[in-house]
């Protein structure tokens, strides 16, 4: 029965957004929401299996060659097996113009780095159901950690009217035979010490 419901409700939203992609320019504007629909339907039919992630990315706010400290917590209402959790890194640069057809849009994805969080739960807690899957026990809580680096020519953090760009931390939960959980945390670059921009904002700061 709740597959059953799963199918009808992906069904409902794939066709949707497939309506706004014929539609064309017109659609633009439904095509948005109906992409924003099919993530949310995506987690809540995750959280069902899994409960509310809890996710946690430390330092929010770090320089080029810094290390950010990632967690994620289950506490699932029901027995539940996942394949694996990660979290993946990216910049994304987004350029909107004008041209001799009129106004555009582009984003690029300038730099992905995906990383696997592990248990830090004992065996007895979170128990391998095959040689691929972990078992998370109903109503414990599991805890997933890792770390990652930001590169070290890492462009910074920045937005203007026309053009911007912006980094996240995805977390992403693999739940075997369910729909899958992702959240996007913004993380912030400033500019690395010793560069000259980097003088212009602490000098900003202390002013």
């Amino acid at each position: 029965m709740r597959r059953n419901i799963l199918a009808f409700l992906c069904g409902l939203i794939i066709d949707s957004t497939l309506l706004a992609l014929r539609i064309g320019l017109m659609g633009l504007g439904l095509l948005l929401p109906a992409v924003a629909l099919f993530f949310w339907a995506r987690n809540r039919l995750a959280e069902s299996q899994l409960g509310v992630p809890l996710v946690a990315v430390e330092p929010s706010v770090c320089r080029p060659g810094d290390g950010v400290r990632l967690t994620l917590r289950l506490k699932p209402p029901k027995a539940v097996q996942i394949n694996r959790v990660r979290a993946v890194l990216s910049a994304v640069e987004h350029i909107r113009g004008t041209d001799a057809d009129g106004t555009f849009q582009t984003m690029t994805t300038v730099f992905r780095l995906p990383t696997q969080l592990e248990p830090e739960q004992s065996i007895s807690m979170l128990r391998p159901a095959s040689s691929r899957r972990l078992r998370l026990e109903p109503r414990r809580e599991a805890v997933f950690a890792g770390s990652i680096e930001v590169p070290p020519n890492a462009p910074a953090s920045f937005q203007l009217p026309n053009n911007r760009l912006f980094w996240t931390i995805e977390f992403h939960v693999d739940v075997a035979g369910w729909p899958d959980w992702k959240h996007k945390v913004p993380l912030v670059i400033v500019p690395a010490r010793g560069s000259a921009t980097s003088f212009q904002v602490e000098a900003q700061s202390r002013a």
